[in-house]
């Protein structure tokens, strides 16, 4: 699944559920390290690392992190 994530995912109803997902971290999170368990590709991750929230993704699935390694180099992922 992790090698064609980007477009099975790219629809106006994901798309809709994740500005709505934006919003709600915001409005809920604590300050700290936030653990984003099945981080997938890292969208929320990197979202919330962009407004100074410190995050630590991890995913079961090697490939999706591999694929997150390779879309974004300026973030440090372990896997």
């Amino acid at each position: 699944m992790s090698s064609d994530y980007d477009h099975r995912f790219d629809n106006p109803r994901i798309k809709y559920m994740r500005s709505v997902e934006k919003i709600v971290l915001l409005d809920t999170l604590k300050m700290g390290l936030i653990l984003d368990i099945g981080c997938g590709d890292r969208r929320a991750a990197v979202f919330l690392a962009e407004k100074r929230i410190r995050v630590l993704g991890v995913d079961i699935s090697k490939e999706m992190i591999q694929n997150s390694k390779r879309k974004d180099k300026k973030c440090k992922f372990q896997g």
